[in-house]
């Protein structure tokens, strides 16, 4: 007997499906935040949000996109049979691969680690004129992994959050 076009391609199209609604999701959640975040701001204050709020907002709302999108990722995933079956290998083995993957994976996290606490701490915030490695100018942007310093000269530099 021939499988219909659902049987065939079923986990493809649930995960699609799945994939799709989360990048909907994860765009309505970051625009309510935008919003709800303004308001707030507008009632406390008769000026624009300050710098400090500014910067914990943007890394609030893409710690929330990344949230949404990493669980949707995994929820699509779960759509197909055969990945179930290679997690619960995967579980079986958790505990040297959590091992493994945390010395491996030191250097990747350090600096989403970092930028979460620029983030909550503020020892920097947009806008700021700082000075690391030699090279001094206004901060632009912070993100989860790296800090965009604006050196005035037409270079932005990169720097990495850990540092």
């Amino acid at each position: 007997m021939e499988e219909s076009f659902w049987q065939e391609n079923g986990e493809w199209i649930s995960a699609a499906i799945t994939l799709v609604i989360t990048f909907v999701l994860a765009y309505i959640v970051d625009r309510l935040v935008i919003g709800r975040a303004t308001r707030v701001a507008s009632r406390v204050s008769d000026t624009t949000i300050s710098r400090a709020a500014q910067t914990r907002l943007r890394m609030i709302r893409r710690l929330v996109f990344v949230t949404i999108i990493v669980i949707g990722v995994g929820i699509a995933l779960s759509q197909f049979d055969n990945l179930n079956k290679l997690a619960n290998a995967v579980l079986a083995s958790g505990a040297v691969l959590g091992l493994v993957l945390g010395f491996a994976a030191q250097k990747v996290l350090a600096n989403p680690l970092a930028g979460i606490m620029l983030a909550i701490t503020q020892p920097i915030r947009i806008g700021d004129k700082v000075t690391i490695e030699d090279e001094t100018g206004r901060v632009e942007d912070l993100t989860l992994s790296h800090t965009f310093i604006n050196t005035g000269d037409g270079r932005l530099v990169i720097v990495p959050n850990e540092s």
